[in-house]
Parts: structure tokens; sequence; C-alpha cells
């Protein structure tokens, strides 16, 4: 007997369990309400446990607590690993809608929308039988219509991406260093968080610890909790879930900040399309080997590597080791820099390394007079 699988709240199954009632199919649930990937472990377990292969799995990503493009990441793994078609139930329908766009992202076009019990069933059974496959659906067309709407405003802008070869590797003072250059050439630039970093937050009144992302750290501390742009120290600061809004702003440069370059969440295509990459690492014990692992992939072989931390005394053979690495390895052309060691990523405290990586002349009209017009080694914009 075939299987159907529905993760979410058992509440809003019941269709679900309808449809596989009347194929006269195996109904496999579990509800979810945590974080994707501690779910996607369990059901693995689950399924091994009741020697189920489903042929189709109804996800309801909003009862996940994770941001839209890690639950489609894993949602699309979970998929692949157990063979299943995987179908998104959205409760609402926005042709904006983030989640969405992170689902036709990973190239995963079944739907279900809002609906009564009836429409419902029908949209699961269309999905299964292959209906919406021969017929375009306008909602889906509308968010495709809506993506590519989107991503045009993505090309009137240059993006640096920025990632780190391991946590707390000084990749996000970076992107904070890189916004302030930016702005001192003249720049309307903001930080973007494209990562799920931890930090530790003890504002609450009853004293409890907890983990929030870097911005939500500073919305807390600045009672910006509502804004889409938290302002701090002359910077916009915007998580990845507000990158839309981010983009009807009319900033010259977005700084992408992708953390971990390693971690599973990490946006690997997104930061590939960038027009400019930097690879922030270190040349200690315990951060030397990622560096080295980052250093000689193909994929990012026009990546610049930034060193963070790093004793000025031990530069010079720091250098002449990983020069002798990259050639070694075919990548004799990969620009290597040193990353002044920052208090304060606020305030920016050497502006001579970002001019060596970016090389950005100051915007027409800016303080900085008597420069030319801006030049551009960045090509026409992000790309799709």
């Amino acid at each position: 007997m075939a299987d159907l699988l529905y993760l979410g709240d058992k509440f809003s199954g019941y269709f679900v369990q309808e449809v596989a009632k009347n194929r006269k199919l195996r109904y496999l649930s579990y509800e979810t309400g945590s974080s994707v990937k501690e779910i996607t472990n369990n059901v693995m377990w689950l399924l091994q446990e009741e020697a189920a292969k489903p042929e189709y799995v109804v996800i309801n990503p909003e009862s996940f607590l994770d941001e839209a493009f890690v639950i489609a990441d894993e949602i699309e793994k979970l998929s692949k690993a157990i063979h299943a078609t995987p179908i998104i139930y959205l409760k609402s329908y926005s042709p904006d809608s983030e989640m969405a766009r992170a689902f036709l992202d990973h190239d995963i076009k079944r739907f279900i929308y809002y609906g009564n019990t009836s429409d419902l069933i029908d949209q699961l059974e269309k999905n299964i039988t292959g209906y919406y496959d021969a017929n375009r659906r306008q909602e889906i067309e509308e968010v495709l219509k809506a993506q590519e709407e989107l991503r045009a405003k993505i090309n009137a802008f240059q993006s640096i991406g920025i990632a780190g070869t391991m946590t707390r590797c000084g990749c996000t003072s970076c992107a904070l260093q890189v916004v302030k250059y930016l702005q001192k050439k003249g720049y309307k630039a903001c930080y973007v968080e494209l990562n799920d970093a931890a930090y530790f937050d003890m504002t609450a009144r009853d004293g409890a610890k907890r983990s929030v992302s870097f911005v939500a750290k500073y919305a807390i501390w600045t009672q910006q909790e509502e804004k889409a742009a938290v302002y701090y120290q002359g910077i916009d600061l915007f998580r990845g879930k507000d990158l839309a809004e981010a983009q009807e702003r009319g900033y010259d440069y977005f700084v992408f900040d992708y953390g971990n370059m390693f971690s599973e969440t990490f946006d690997r295509n997104a930061f590939i399309k960038d027009d400019v990459k930097i690879i922030v690492g270190g040349a200690g014990p315990i951060e030397f080997d990622t560096t080295l692992r980052a250093l000689t992939l193909a994929a990012y072989r026009d990546a610049t590597l930034v060193l963070a931390f790093t004793n000025e005394a031990e530069r010079e053979d720091i250098l002449n080791t990983l020069h002798t690495l990259c050639n070694a390895s075919g990548m004799q052309k990969r620009k290597i820099c040193f990353m002044a060691n920052c208090t304060d990523p606020f305030c920016l405290l050497d502006d001579a390394v970002y001019e060596e990586i970016l090389g950005v002349e100051a915007k027409p009209g800016s303080a900085q007079k008597g420069e030319k017009a801006r030049f551009s080694l960045f090509g026409k914009g992000r790309k799709k």
C-alpha cells in the first residue's frame, strides 16, 4: 500500500487524511511546531520505523519556526531523501509571499491554497494527478511574475557577499566595515543578514537569556522590533525576510552577510551570484583548517580572502604560506588581505583594505570631492 505523508499541525491536515482514505492510501502525519531540521530528522526515523514509502508529502510550512529559505531548503532535502513529491499547503495567498517564492526558488511548484474542505481536497487531488502540471495555476503565475519584478529591482544595485569560514571569525564585522567604507565614499548602502548565527540577549525583564539573531539583538536593544530596517550607528540593518522592502529604498549597494559558509543553511547559489565575493577567515590554530579548505574551493576562485584577528608581526609569513598553497592549487590570482582588528565594527578603522578589495571611487557630488565618477568593477548587478 502506498503512503501519503502530512507535516503540520494536526487540525489543518484533515483534508489530507480524507484524500488518503478516498485513494486507499495509508495516512501518516507528523505534528510540527519547532525547527524544520529537527522535524525532518524525526520524520526520517518515523518512516524507517513504519517501513513507509510515501509518494507524496504535504507540508504546512507556516507551522515551522524557521525563515522561509531555511524551510524550503530542508523540505527539498527531505523530499529527495525519501523520494516523495512535495506539495506545499499555504493557508493564505499573496503574489508577494516570501514562503511561496522560497519554494519556487527550489523548483517546488505544487501548492494548495486557502479554501473550504472540498476546495482543499480538490486542489490536493489535482496536484496528485498532475492536473496543475498541464494547466498552469493563476496563483503560481502571479507569484512568478512578482518574482521576476523583484529580480529586475535586484539588478539595479550592486551586491557584495561576505561569508566566513566558521562562526565568530569576523564575517559580520567585515560586512559592517564594508558598509561604512561605501558610506564614506558617498553611497547609500545597507547590511542584510542572510545567516542563522545566534547571539545572546539578556535584556528581558525576567533576566532570561535568549538566543536571537544579530539584527534582532540590536532591534531589541534599540526598541525597533517592529521595523524592517533597524537603524544603529548610521547603518540600516535588515533581516533576510525584509529584503524585498529594503529593495524599495534605493540603496546603491547591498552588503550580504552569509555567515558560516560551511553550515548547512549557507546559500551557496546566492553567494556565487554576488557581484563581489569576500571570504573571511583566520590564521590561528582553530581557524586555519577551514581557511585552507575555503581557499582551495574552485567555485569561489574569484573571491577575495580577508584574514581577521591576525598578529601583525606574523602576517608576512602567513601571506607567503597562503600564496604557496594558492599556487599549488592553481589559484595564483587569489587576492588575500588582512582586516584590522576592530573592537567596534560600526566604526570604520582601516579603509585601505576595502579600497584594495573594492576600489570604489567617490560618488559624484558626495563629500569626497576631486575624485572621478564611480568606477564599477562589479559588472551589471546581481545576477539572476
